[in-house]
């Protein structure tokens, strides 16, 4: 038995297919780039500073000449004012040795005619009171100009300068 043949349809003929026109594309306007800024970054490190304590060694040099007798009021001379001084001085300072025995020192130094070490350079609290709390006997001299090159020179040793080491023999002006 013959089957029908399939009747062919017919091929669709192709149309135009319009594009979308063209638009006017902007001109690209200048953008300035924006200033850097820090960044903050977290950063966890293990490391500590060791505090490092630094100790001082002073001289607490004292005006014995004649001129410290003068009044300045109330019963009191300058020599008494310059005493009470000296007294809180010790008390200013750390004397109390660290864990290597180191400590802030002091020394007292008196001058008139000439210098003298009353407390070399110690830690001692109660022997800078006692050697602060009054003056040792026979200052009665005032130093002129001309004297105090050799005063200071006798401090300077007194206190450890070694000899040579300045020129005190130059005129003081």
């Amino acid at each position: 038995m013959p089957t029908d043949t399939p009747t062919r349809a017919p091929t669709p003929t192709p149309s135009f297919t319009p594009t979308p026109a063209a638009s006017a594309t902007s001109t690209p306007t200048f953008t300035a780039t924006p200033e850097s800024l820090p960044i903050y970054l977290p950063v966890m490190l293990d490391e500590r500073c060791a505090i490092q304590w630094v100790h001082s060694d002073v001289a607490l040099v004292i005006d014995m000449s004649t001129n410290m007798n003068q009044n300045i009021g109330g019963g009191r001379t300058k020599l008494d004012a310059t005493l009470d001084a000296a007294k809180v001085f010790p008390t200013m300072v750390d004397l109390t040795p660290d864990a290597e025995g180191r400590s802030d020192r002091i020394a007292v130094v008196g001058f008139n005619a000439r210098a003298w070490n009353e407390t070399g350079l110690t830690g001692d609290l109660g022997a800078l009171m006692r050697d602060c709390a009054s003056a040792p006997a026979g200052y009665i001299f005032t130093p002129d100009p001309e004297a105090l090159a050799g005063i200071y020179a006798q401090i300077a040793y007194a206190f450890g300068c070694p000899k040579g080491r300045h020129d005190w023999g130059r005129p003081w002006s």
